[in-house]
């Protein structure tokens, strides 16, 4: 696994956003239901990836990404919706391929990339992680084949500025990822809302 720099921001398990105030209740990944998509608008990473009619979470589509090698996943370019300047919502759900009876893990990050820094090792990932009480940790999410588990978090801008240590960031990919995806598994309803 590649040495990565997190940052432990505020994460809820499985818990809806209640109270929280969106400043616009607009999904900022358009095709976060995968209805309609194409594949091609998501970032396979070390993986290969495919939409899967009724696999969703409501019998619907759903992303299938089966990987090469351990923390690989799928991802999606938000360079153009998400700003330094702002704190956003983002929900992911995952589930087990069928014939996986295994349990596993979901790794969910904001990847940064600084300006003139072109090696992925150096890039800054924005880790959702517990803040309940129970630290969790980003990669022990647990999710099996029996259902859909959803992981949500905060990823707050000032924060993001304070990790890039002053450098421009030309480049901002969300990454899903589990820790054995040489076993095939879902994700679906991908949100990411802006909070203010």
């Amino acid at each position: 696994m590649k040495k990565i720099k997190t940052l432990v921001v505020a994460l809820f398990v499985a818990v809806a956003a209640a109270g929280m105030a969106f400043a616009d209740s607009v999904n900022l990944i358009t095709d976060g239901t995968f209805e309609g998509a194409a594949a091609s608008a998501w970032v396979a990473e070390g993986s290969s990836i495919s939409l899967k009619e009724g696999k969703g979470v409501k019998d619907s589509t759903a992303l299938y990404v089966i990987g090469k090698y351990s923390w690989s996943g799928a991802g999606k370019d938000l360079t153009k919706v998400m700003d330094l300047n702002s704190d956003y919502y983002m929900e992911i759900w995952f589930k087990a391929y069928e014939k996986d009876n295994q349990t596993r893990k979901a790794n969910c990050s904001v990847c940064l990339q600084p300006e003139g820094v072109d090696n992925p090792d150096n890039y800054v990932y924005m880790m959702l992680d517990d803040d309940g009480g129970k630290y969790t940790g980003s990669e022990s999410v647990p999710f099996t084949n029996a259902g859909y588990t959803k992981v949500c978090g905060v990823v707050r801008g000032e924060e993001m500025k304070a990790e890039l240590g002053g450098k421009k960031c030309i480049n901002i990919t969300a990454y899903f990822k589990t820790d054995n995806p040489t076993r095939p598994f879902y994700i679906d309803n991908v949100v990411l809302r802006k909070i203010n």
